[in-house]
């Protein structure tokens, strides 16, 4: 999360309240943030943290890009003993109501759940021809390498790669 200020403090609260919707045993949030962040998002989700118990607002300035964030965050989930890892990226780029749409086929029984802008139901609302553009490519290009896309994953798939050396994230 960088950059989030107009935005942050009501997504992470609509996103827990979705979560707690679930009726999960204990829910965590971690807000990964870095350097990235030139505003004032750290001192708002700071101050959440304070009234909001579920969430944790991790700060990393070692992190180098949006993959070591991604990293980081599912590092801290483990050491919680999460049993499922639901990633979404701030700033309404990711709508907390499709949340229940991924927690209904964990629930099912899948190990790994995905979501992407061009799978059916799908959709980019706004941005330039070239974001399309840039988005259509990375997703062909995650396609062909197996990477992953918008996702919610078991805490066996996490350990699995969380630790690999290289992967790649798309939009």
């Amino acid at each position: 999360m960088a950059n989030e200020d107009a935005t942050a403090v009501d997504f992470v609260n609509e996103v827990i309240a979705r979560c707690e919707a679930e009726g999960f045993n204990s829910i965590n949030f971690f807000a990964v943030l870095d350097k990235a962040c030139k505003d004032n998002t750290v001192e708002l989700l700071r101050q959440l943290e304070k009234k909001q118990l579920s969430l944790r607002v991790v700060w990393a300035p070692e992190n180098k890009g949006v993959v070591d964030a991604y990293v980081r965050g599912y590092r801290e989930a483990l050491a919680t003993g999460c049993d499922w890892i639901l990633e979404i990226d701030a700033g309404y780029s990711h709508q907390p109501s499709d949340i229940p749409q991924f927690f209904a086929r964990m629930k099912e029984g899948y190990a790994c759940v995905f979501g992407s802008r061009f799978c059916e139901g799908g959709r980019i609302e706004e941005g330039s021809f070239k974001r399309h553009v840039i988005s259509r490519g990375g997703t062909l290009l995650a396609k062909a390498s197996n990477c992953f896309h918008e996702r919610c994953y078991s805490k066996f798939w996490i350990e699995a790669f969380a630790h690999a050396a290289h992967f790649f994230r798309q939009k």
